[in-house]
């Protein structure tokens, strides 16, 4: 199964739990379908009879962002270890490394189906760690509390660079971007709750409400 952060998805969700007899996996695309993104599903069981993890990601930079220390990329789901199983042990492999990957919101579930949602900068990474099964995100926005406060401030210093002001359009944006995340999560939350169905997950993913 793929393992890479792939920038052009725009939504990835997943609930653990369904009416359909298993785990949920929906994203929508912000640009023309393209072959390979198949293969992108809940863990399933592999050859050895264990499931894989699922590794899924958006787009989400941050305009006048912090310069990483280090010179060079690497992608962290390739070098990450194969005993490296368990969501936290994910994130704290991913944490050790936060200088060198990113940026991006992305969602990762483990073969015993916990799940977390990640929200990074090019340097900060805040966490959601699931307590009812699913994980959700969007493209554009955070909503972990010290990454939404440190955006913030990264978005004003970018309008103040250029002489605008919060009645500029990329304000507007950016303000609808964080709109659109808080109902992607009352919506996974909503149709968790209900036990969700397909079609609950086909709303979800293409819902613009926001």
């Amino acid at each position: 199964m793929g393992k890479e952060s792939r920038a052009h998805h725009c939504t990835s969700v997943f609930i653990r739990d369904s009416k359909e007899g298993g785990p949920l996996y929906g994203r929508n695309l912000d640009d023309v379908r393209r072959a390979g993104l198949e293969d992108f599903q809940p863990p399933q069981e592999g050859p050895d009879g264990r499931r894989k993890r699922l590794t899924d990601g958006v787009s989400s930079a941050v305009l006048c962002d912090e310069e990483p220390e280090e010179i060079f990329p690497v992608n962290v789901w390739d070098i990450m270890p194969a005993d490296c199983k368990k969501v936290n042990d994910q994130i704290e492999f991913l944490k050790r490394y936060a200088d060198f990957w990113g940026p991006g919101n992305g969602i990762m579930v483990d073969k015993d189906l916990n799940s977390a949602a990640y929200e990074k900068s090019n340097r900060r990474m805040g966490v959601r760690i699931s307590d009812d099964g699913t994980a959700a995100v969007t493209a554009c926005s955070y909503l972990v509390p010290e990454m939404k406060a440190f955006k913030e401030k990264c978005s004003r210093r970018s309008l103040e660079a250029r002489g605008w002001t919060e009645d500029s359009l990329d304000w507007a944006y950016w303000k609808g971007c964080d709109a659109r995340y808080d109902r992607l999560l009352k919506l996974t939350s909503e149709a968790n709750q209900r036990c969700a169905t397909l079609q609950d997950m086909a709303d979800i993913v293409t819902d613009h409400a926001a």
